[in-house]
């Protein structure tokens, strides 16, 4: 068995929903999530 590993960008805020690629672990193994993305403190560098 061979995990996979694919890296992400979420250029805006908000909530972003990600889907596995392989269409048979999308469908039938409900492979999916939501990321919220939120931002940095304006105080923070």
């Amino acid at each position: 068995m061979l995990d996979r590993v694919e890296v992400v960008q979420f250029n805006h805020k908000g909530r972003h929903l990600v889907i596995c690629s392989v269409l048979t672990h999308f469908v039938n193994d409900d492979m999916y999530g939501w990321v919220k993305v939120v931002g940095h403190d304006e105080d923070e560098d």
